[in-house]
């Protein structure tokens, strides 16, 4: 480059409309909040605008950018921590410049012992509570005096916009009390309680997913199971996609669940079909084989995916009902993907019967657990 071109030759981002940066920045954004590297690298938002005048005003006029505050509720618990009150100043200032947008962040009764409860004042307060739009709550317990303000929040109603909520690790079985998330449309469950799904509502609930249930200090196996199987039938109305990873639940219960969810798009298992696997044959598979009469359970199913152990004679009223589900019938629709994950090798014949339907337009994608990893199986 020669003098004549000036300093700003080098900057081929000035060729490029606002709107295009912007698109750039948030990418930027989305891939950063799962990074590993130090607190500033994980937040774009900050390095970018400080680059140039003209990076830095699209910055600053774009709400989205400033969103998310998980580079600083995940930065209190990282290798390095961030000074609390460095980090209680970026916050606030995510929090002013992202205007009136739904916020997506993470809370920890924990923060208590790292003296990050100003920050975690901020976020309970009722202003702020009500811009919750995608929320992780870890670590919450009904007898734990540091979850408190948590709990309070979450009774008080005021979570107007929440529509993604996870439960991590938290236990509520204590009182019980009247919990509405009138926009929640995503619940997940990991390593958590289902005492709160006795009195959780969610009239827009469409994607329920379950994961490794922990059973609290009053809560038994089959409560547990009762409480699930409770909660899913008041939204069999509204549930598209169902993720159960659990061996709480009863497979008998869940098979006559799923034959009163008419709309549901989506089913992934994993342990369930390993605890009773006879009668995940026989009340499950066979309820899902298309008929040409009776109605099938999951009659709008396009994706499915299994993980665990199939008895033999499982694994072949599988594929036939894959096969009676590949082009859909009268009483349902076509299974579009289907997604295994089986500890026991594949046969020959099941090898033959997979390749045939993903050469008839179903998506097909077939794993085998070996060496400590799944291992995808080519379907020759």
């Amino acid at each position: 480059m020669s003098d004549a071109e000036g300093p700003g030759a080098c900057d081929l981002t000035a060729r490029l409309a606002p709107e295009i940066l912007t698109e750039i920045f948030l990418t930027l954004l989305a891939n950063a909040e799962h990074s590993d590297s130090e607190i500033l690298s994980r937040n774009p938002s900050w390095l970018l605008s400080q680059v140039c005048g003209r990076w830095r005003a699209i910055a600053l006029s774009t709400p989205r950018l400033w969103c998310s505050l998980l580079p600083f509720t995940n930065e209190i618990h990282g290798r390095r921590p961030f000074p609390v009150s460095s980090v209680l100043a970026l916050a606030s200032a995510h929090i002013e410049r992202s205007k009136p947008l739904p916020l997506k962040l993470r809370v920890n009764p924990e923060w208590w012992f790292k003296d990050c409860h100003p920050l975690l004042n901020l976020l309970l307060l009722p202003s702020q509570t009500a811009r919750w739009g995608e929320v992780r709550i870890l670590h919450a317990r009904e007898d734990d005096a540091r979850s408190q303000s948590i709990l309070a929040a979450l009774k008080s109603n005021t979570f107007t916009c929440l529509k993604t909520l996870c439960l991590e690790v938290c236990d509520f079985t204590g009182e019980p009390s009247r919990i509405m998330l009138p926009m929640l449309t995503s619940l997940t469950l990991f390593m958590s309680s289902p005492s709160l799904l006795k009195t959780l509502s969610t009239p827009l609930l469409s994607h329920f997913k379950v994961k490794y249930i922990l059973l609290g200090r009053n809560d038994h196996r089959t409560s547990a199971s009762t409480d699930f199987v409770s909660f899913i039938q008041k939204y069999t109305s509204s549930l598209t996609r169902l993720e159960l990873d659990v061996s709480n639940i009863n497979a008998g219960d869940l098979a006559g669940l799923l034959k009163k969810l008419p709309i549901l798009t989506e089913l992934r298992l994993s342990d369930m079909i390993s605890q009773l696997p006879t009668l995940f044959s026989d009340a499950l598979l066979n309820g899902l084989r298309s008929q040409t009469r009776e109605p099938c359970a999951l009659p709008q199913l396009q994706t499915l995916s299994i993980s665990g152990d199939l008895l033999s004679s499982a694994t072949s009223l599988l594929l036939d009902v894959l096969e009676s589900r590949c082009h859909g019938s009268e009483t349902c629709g076509p299974l579009r993907s289907v997604q295994l994950y089986l500890y026991a090798p594949f046969k020959p014949e099941t090898t033959r019967r997979l390749k045939t339907l993903a050469e008839t337009g179903m998506d097909i994608a077939a794993f085998i657990f070996a060496s400590g990893h799944w291992v995808q199986v080519e379907l020759k």
